[in-house]
C-alpha cells in the first residue's frame, strides 16, 4: 500500500556491512522491502554473503579495504543526498529495526521542523539484543521536552537508527573520518549542537541493537562491553581526542575521562586477549595525547 500523500518523505537507508552474517544481509533485504531504497556500503564481505547481496534491489558501494564506519556512513550519506532524498537513516549491521520505524522517526522530524525546530537528527531508544529488558540509553538531567509528542531533546544519540535531514548534513558536514568507529555519534551530535541544531530521542520508539560483545551488571544496571582489543584502542584514543575538542561540553569531557580510569581495567579483565588489550591501551593513550589530526576539531584553549 502506498503511504498517504501527507505522509512524511520516506528516508533512504545507509547500511554499512563488515563481514556480515546471513542475518545481517536479511536485514538489508527487509529495509529494501520496506521501501527505504538502501545504499549498502561494504567494508568487507564473504563471497556467500556478497552473492546474497547481489540478488537484492539495493545500491552497493564496495570498498577495497575497511575504511571504517565513519567514512562508510559518509559515502552513503553523500550518495543518498545526491539522489535528492530529504532524509537519510543510518544503520550498522548490529541493528534490527522494526518495520515502520524509519517512517515514524521521519514523521516526528517533520513535525518538529514544521513547528520551527532546527533539527540535527532523531533516533530511537536502543535496546540491547542480548538483554532486551535492559534499556541502555543514558538519560541525562538535561533531557528536555522538544515541543512535539514522543520526543525529547538530548545531548547525543547512537549513529545506528539516526535519521539526518539533508539540511542538517549540509550545515554540519559528515562524520569525522579519523575516528574510524567509536565516538563518531557523540562527536557529530555535539558538533551539530554547536551550530544550534537539536538532537532528538524518540522516547516511544525502540530498536533492538547488539551493544557490545558481552555485558555485566554493576549496581543493578546492565553495562554492555566490547572484548576486542581493536575496539579498546579506538574507544580510548577517540575519547582522548574528543576531550581535547573545544565544541565538546566540558562536563562530558570530565565524565568521560573519569570513566576511562574505570574502563581500562575492565577492558583488560573482559578482553579476548589481555596482552593485546594492554598494548592497545598504551598505543591509544600515546595516540590520543599526540597532536589532533583534523581541522574539524579545534583544540581546547
Amino acid at each position: 500500500m502506498n503511504p498517504p500523500t501527507d505522509a512524511p518523505p520516506r528516508p533512504r537507508a545507509v547500511i554499512v556491512l563488515f563481514h556480515p552474517d546471513d542475518a545481517a544481509v536479511a536485514a538489508v533485504a527487509a529495509r529494501s522491502d520496506e521501501g527505504l531504497a538502501p545504499v549498502v556500503v561494504v567494508n568487507a564481505i564473504a563471497p556467500s554473503q556478497a552473492e546474497m547481496l547481489r540478488k537484492l534491489d539495493v545500491e552497493v558501494i564496495e570498498n577495497a579495504d575497511n575504511v571504517g564506519l565513519a567514512r562508510a556512513f559518509n559515502q552513503g550519506l553523500e550518495r543518498v543526498f545526491a539522489s535528492g532524498s530529504a532524509y537519510a537513516i543510518l544503520f550498522d549491521q548490529d541493528s534490527r529495526p522494526p518495520i515502520g520505524m524509519a517512517l515514524t522517526l521521519a514523521g516526528i522530524a517533520d513535525a518538529f521542523q514544521a513547528a520551527g525546530g532546527q533539527l540535527a537528527c532523531i533516533g530511537p531508544v536502543p535496546v540491547d539484543r542480548k538483554r532486551p529488558n535492559a534499556r541502555t540509553t543514558a538519560r541525562h538531567e538535561r533531557d528536555t521536552p522538544s515541543g512535539v509528542p514522543d520526543a525529547e531533546s538530548v545531548r547525543t544519540i547512537i549513529s545506528s537508527g539516526m535519521v539526518i535531514p539533508q539540511a542538517a548534513y549540509a550545515a554540519v558536514g559528515g562524520m569525522w573520518d579519523d575516528l574510524f568507529i567509536d565516538q563518531i555519534d557523540h562527536e557529530w551530535c555535539f558538533r551539530a549542537r554547536a551550530v544550534g541544531l537539536t538532537v532528538l530521542l524518540a522516547t516511544t520508539v525502540t530498536m533492538p541493537h547488539d551493544m557490545g560483545d558481552a555485558g555485566f551488571t554493576l549496581f543493578g544496571r546492565y553495562k554492555p562491553i566490547h572484548r576486542s582489543p581493536i575496539r579498546h584502542f579506538y574507544i580510548v584514543r577517540n575519547t582522548l581526542w574528543l576531550a581535547r575538542c573545544s565544541f565538546i561540553p566540558r562536563g562530558w569531557r570530565i565524565v568521560e575521562m573519569a570513566k576511562l580510569v574505570l574502563r581500562g581495567p575492565s577492558y583488560v579483565f573482559f578482553s579476548r586477549s589481555r596482552r593485546a588489550t594492554v598494548t592497545a591501551l598504551i598505543r591509544a593513550i600515546a595516540a590520543g595525547l599526540r597532536s589532533l589530526p583534523p581541522k574539524l576539531c579545534l583544540p581546547v584553549a
